[in-house]
């Protein structure tokens, strides 16, 4: 077909079909709408996916701190303030909010805290294990006698290493 066959062709087109390509395309008003959505859509997702990997990296709780905590505040809901001063014990809510209390004999001092034997069956560990005390930042203990038992207030528990992070030391009686 040569440029002649062609011209001869386009005359047999019909009037309205030749006046219809030269008006504009109508435009779709939805597709900027979905286009919109979609994009609003990606946002939220990348926003829970950031959220959900930040309280992932940044949370000090592992699955054996979560049953600590939560076992600690059920002992601390069942027994109230009134009742722990008329024994003579400290009440729990003078202490850090989140620690729980556990009793250990001192071992050897360190550097930054000292190593301890458990005195007692937790979820977190067994009676008899040893455990790596430190202090939470700014805390300083009266000093403190090897071979003498305590009773500490945990703030955090790593059991992959049994290391434990204290705010609160006193003697047991």
């Amino acid at each position: 077909m040569n440029g002649r066959d062609l011209l001869e062709a386009m005359s047999f087109l019909d009037e309205e079909l030749v006046a219809a390509s030269d008006a504009p395309p109508r435009a779709i008003p939805w597709k900027r709408t979905l286009s919109l959505a979609a994009c609003f859509c990606f946002l939220l997702v990348a926003a829970f996916f950031l959220f959900r990997l930040n309280t992932a990296t940044n949370t000090k709780d592992s699955p054996t701190e979560a049953v600590m905590f939560s076992s600690a505040k059920a002992e601390s809901d069942a027994a109230s303030p009134d009742i722990l001063r008329d024994s003579g014990e400290t009440a729990a809510a003078e202490g850090p909010s989140e620690a729980i209390v556990r009793t250990v004999r001192l071992e050897e001092l360190t550097e930054t805290g000292f190593r301890a034997t458990a005195l007692e069956d937790t979820p977190d560990w067994e009676q008899g294990a040893s455990i790596l005390i430190a202090y939470t930042e700014g805390f300083q203990p009266n000093p403190l006698t090897p071979g003498t038992e305590y009773r500490i207030w945990v703030e955090s528990f790593d059991p992959q290493t049994h290391r434990a992070t204290i705010s609160q030391i006193e003697p047991t009686s």
